[in-house]
């Protein structure tokens, strides 16, 4: 073999620039993730300060809720005890209003009444569930799911 042959001289530069253009699409490719591995890296600082501001704006919500309660007090939160707001939600249920129309004159939520309806049922004040007269929009189910 000839090292002079210009056949082997253009296979030995053929395979130079295989192995060329296979290092450029390497490094090409590498570059390629780091520039996505930095745009990771950035989203995550972004989460975690992120992460770090709704930290800090919770405990600061918490601490000032603790505060308001510690000021006020603890007893001063709590409804009445006499059972009055049972007896008008009762009351309304009979006279026909809906749970919803309750709810809104009491100012409680639609869950509070059936509840209290349902407290007052089981604790007899009013009867027994079958003689409450239903409110439009509570349904005997809601008596009849809870636990006896």
């Amino acid at each position: 073999m000839d090292m002079l042959n210009p056949q082997v001289w253009m296979g030995v530069a053929a395979g130079a620039l295989v192995l060329m253009l296979a290092q450029v699409g390497l490094a090409w490719r590498a570059a390629r993730l780091a520039r996505r591995a930095a745009d990771h890296q950035e989203r995550l600082e972004r989460l975690a300060d992120a992460l770090s501001l709704l930290t800090e704006t919770s405990e600061s919500g918490f601490k000032a809720v603790a505060a308001e309660l510690e000021r006020i007090g603890v007893a001063g939160l709590g409804g009445r005890a006499d059972g009055s707001t049972t007896r008008r939600v009762m009351r309304a249920a009979r006279r026909g209003q809906s749970v919803p129309q309750i709810a809104a004159e009491e100012q409680v939520s639609e869950g509070e009444v059936h509840l209290r309806l349902s407290v007052a049922a089981d604790e007899g004040l009013d009867g027994s569930p079958d003689d409450l007269p239903l409110a439009r929009g509570l349904r005997a189910t809601a008596y009849e799911s809870l636990p006896v």
